[in-house]
């Protein structure tokens, strides 16, 4: 039973974070475009792209993570955060190196990697809070 529940958390929250993070890119595309005319829109759809891969792995490793071993939960929570901000700031660098970077390629990477981290968060309080 346990493992249907953890598969329900999951897909309940895919849906969620693709629905959230399709509504950012959708408002944001739209607001870059009409005031900065440079930026690529395929940059913006890996970026979300990336978002909703990596979120949704490190979610159901943190919910599979609570059932086999609660008291490490907030452990493998922080490394998840670690890795993730490692990832971005790799991606990150080499836009953000450049003399020239406007907060509209800055914008890029910070808007889906906040909503994404914070449908994270409150969806694994909501986990926690079931238990």
């Amino acid at each position: 039973m346990k493992k249907n529940n953890q598969l329900s958390q999951f897909l309940y929250f895919t849906y969620i974070l693709f629905i959230l993070l399709l509504i950012g890119f959708s408002v944001q595309t739209f607001v870059l475009n009409y005031t900065v005319h440079s930026l690529e829109s395929n940059e913006t759809a890996f970026v979300y792209l990336l978002n909703f891969v990596i979120t949704s792995v490190f979610f159901r490793v943190l919910i599979y993570v609570n059932e086999k071993n609660a008291a490490m939960f907030g452990y493998y929570f922080m490394a998840s955060s670690f890795i993730k901000l490692t990832i971005y700031s790799l991606l990150l660098h080499p836009v953000m190196m450049s003399d020239k970077t406007s907060f509209g390629e800055f914008f890029i990477y910070f808007a889906p990697y906040s909503i994404s981290l914070f449908t994270e968060i409150y969806s694994l309080i909501k986990v926690l809070d079931k238990e």
